[in-house]
């Protein structure tokens, strides 16, 4: 489905859950604002952050690491970064007061015992172009 906000938070109705006291009920969203990407902080109490630094509002480009509790997100548009490492991602998402420890195994993937609690995964979600809108203005 696509659509022109995604809403991140810790409660049932979120477009992305992320069920940690950490995380506000509604705690940011990312929107597509004319052709750019646009986070919001929603007013979490624990602040959302890109690439280390706290917003309120900031745009997102291609390569962008958001935080969200303990949660760290990549942002990949049209494909771009082709790829990233998932370590440096954590390292680089973590906020710094909170720098955190990854550790790697021999095949540049997590050990999981030494990282409990931390996992990688794949969120795609496609945003509104301009073909969409004028066919759902059309119908």
């Amino acid at each position: 489905m696509k659509r022109a906000r995604l809403l991140f938070g810790r409660q049932a109705g979120c477009d992305v859950r992320i069920p940690s006291a950490s995380v506000s009920r509604e705690h940011c969203e990312i929107v597509l604002d004319g052709s750019s990407l646009k986070l919001r902080d929603l007013g979490s109490s624990n602040g959302t952050y890109v690439d280390q630094h706290r917003v309120r509002e900031a745009d997102l480009s291609a390569g962008s690491i958001i935080s969200v509790g303990p949660a760290i997100f990549v942002v990949c548009i049209d494909g771009k970064p082709a790829s990233f490492d998932p370590k440096k991602a954590l390292s680089q998402g973590a906020k710094p007061a909170a720098a955190t420890t990854v550790k790697g195994n021999a095949k540049g993937g997590l050990d999981d015992d030494a990282n409990e609690g931390t996992s990688i995964s794949d969120l795609d979600f496609d945003f509104l172009d301009d073909d969409d809108e004028d066919t759902k203005k059309k119908l």
